[in-house]
C-alpha cells in the first residue's frame, strides 16, 4: 500500500467537474462533490484518509488548473509537487 506523502487542494469555483482527476488518480484520492460551485459543477474533493502519492497526474490532466498538488515530506509545510 502507496504511503501517503502528498494533499490535492481543489479550487472550487475552477473546477466543472469534468471527472479527468477521477479516472487519472492511481491512487483513488478523489472524489465527486455535492456542493455546487457558482458554474452549476460539483467540484471533485479531495479524501483525506486517501493515500495520496503526490504524484500529480490529477493537476496534469486537468484542464482547468483548478488543482494544487503538495508533497508534504518534501519540505516542513509542503511544497507544490
Amino acid at each position: 500500500m502507496a504511503r501517503k506523502i502528498g494533499r490535492v487542494d481543489v479550487d472550487f469555483e475552477r473546477c466543472k467537474s469534468c471527472g479527468l482527476c477521477l479516472h487519472f488518480c492511481p491512487q483513488k484520492c478523489l472524489e465527486p462533490g455535492k456542493a455546487l460551485n457558482a458554474q452549476g459543477s460539483a467540484p471533485v474533493v479531495f479524501l483525506e484518509e486517501a493515500p495520496c502519492t503526490a504524484c500529480a497526474l490529477c493537476a496534469i490532466v486537468c484542464p482547468d488548473l483548478a488543482l494544487k498538488v503538495w508533497n508534504l515530506e518534501a519540505a516542513p509545510g509542503g511544497v507544490p509537487a
